[in-house]
């Protein structure tokens, strides 16, 4: 029987030979956002999401200083996403679409403004007096925002409101009730916008 050698050039042959086989390594680059007021002043907080195409690739939130950086980019036409509901910020959602090269380092600024509006509560009772004292609620769906109380033209008023989703709420004073429930005792769904004036009405009752 006889034995097989493979030489050094036969086995550099067969190398060459399925070097297609082998996907040539590349560059990573960077990808480095700031997020800032028109003012300059940074936003943080801010949630970022870098993406191609519906896949999302990496995910964080800016920092005090408004800034984040995503590492190990791979080429191709990608996206950053921000998102800053909450914060009482417009526009609460943005992106950037760009070509990214291989190896690059990319810069992404977003730009936010301020959006505040105002929620007025006045409460009467059924025969259409103004009540004082009445305490009234602002809430969001995370938390409560502010409490006050109705003056003597059984009105408050509550300012510089994040743009945003809130419910007002009524805590009768003594001597008043309200018949509990939606649209009554408290109100969902008021939405602020920026410069906007949201009015709410309650009606109470003696007894």
């Amino acid at each position: 029987m006889r034995s097989s050698r493979i030489t050094a050039a036969a086995l550099l042959s067969a190398i060459w030979g399925c070097s297609e086989l082998f996907t040539e390594p590349f560059e990573y680059g960077t990808v480095e956002v700031f997020t800032e007021q028109e003012s300059g002043q940074p936003v943080s907080g801010v949630h970022l999401v870098l993406y191609s195409g519906t896949r999302i690739l990496d995910r964080g939130d800016s920092d005090d200083a408004g800034h984040r950086v995503f590492q190990l980019v791979p080429f191709g036409h990608l996206g950053v996403a921000a998102y800053s509901a909450g914060q009482g910020l417009s526009p609460e959602y943005q992106y950037v679409t760009f070509r990214m090269r291989e190896g690059d380092h990319q810069e992404v600024g977003f730009t936010f403004v301020t959006c505040d509006g105002s929620v007025s509560a006045q409460v009467f009772v059924d025969a259409g007096a103004p009540v004082e004292g009445a305490e009234v609620t602002l809430y969001s769906s995370q938390n409560v925002l502010e409490v006050g109380s109705t003056d003597p033209s059984g009105r408050h008023d509550f300012l510089d409101v994040p743009c945003g989703n809130y419910g007002l709420k009524i805590q009768p004073p003594s001597g008043f009730t309200v018949a509990e429930g939606p649209g009554t005792s408290f109100f969902d769904g008021l939405v602020v916008e920026n410069e906007g004036q949201v009015e709410v009405v309650f009606t109470i009752f003696t007894g």
